[in-house]
């Protein structure tokens, strides 16, 4: 059953919708929207998560690239780093909502050293602009680069809002004049 009252405004996904979404990697969050990988089928083929090791293993032979061009293919991406060592995948991130290139990009190589290499290019020119190279971190799952610490939302924690302000509770008022 379709959960919108009027189906004129909200008409329910059509079936050639729902196989596209459900094939595409960018609707199942993985975030990418566009890479080579060499493949017996070509490429293009995007595999799902791995395991723990085999992402840090991965992580370990992959490179991260600042400031790309937002014009850069996944095709220049690569002629301009296969002189490092074999690229086995390059992902540049996309806008999820509008489509259109984040500036930067993901490198996967077959060998480590050559994952080293590229990251003598640091400062390098790519299409006109100086790109940043560095080793892809490795994230740990439950740790957040973000998280600055403390327990948001809770009453009297680091971050609620306004914590010992006389905001809180009833209002104080304190007169003003000679009959204080």
């Amino acid at each position: 059953m379709w959960p919108f009252l009027s189906r004129a405004l909200f008409p329910p996904p059509t079936e050639a919708w729902l196989q596209r979404a459900s094939s595409d990697p960018e609707a199942q969050g993985w975030g990418a929207c566009s890479w080579t990988e060499k493949t017996p089928l070509g490429l293009g083929y995007c595999p799902g998560p791995g395991t723990p090791v085999q992402k840090v293993e991965v992580d370990h032979r992959s490179i991260y690239v600042g400031n790309v061009d937002y014009g850069g293919t996944a095709e220049e991406l690569e002629a301009y780093f296969n002189h490092c060592g074999e690229v086995q995948r390059v992902t540049i991130l996309c806008d999820k909502f509008s489509g259109h290139p984040k500036g930067y990009a993901y490198i996967e190589f077959v060998t480590e050293s050559s994952a080293q290499a590229a990251v003598d290019l640091d400062e390098s020119i790519f299409r006109g602009r100086v790109i940043k190279v560095l080793p892809k971190r490795t994230n740990i799952p439950g740790i957040s680069s973000t998280d600055r610490g403390g327990l948001r939302g809770h009453p009297g924690a680091r971050g609620a809002p306004f914590p010992h302000s006389s905001l809180q509770g009833r209002a104080h008022f304190r007169p003003r004049g000679r009959n204080r």
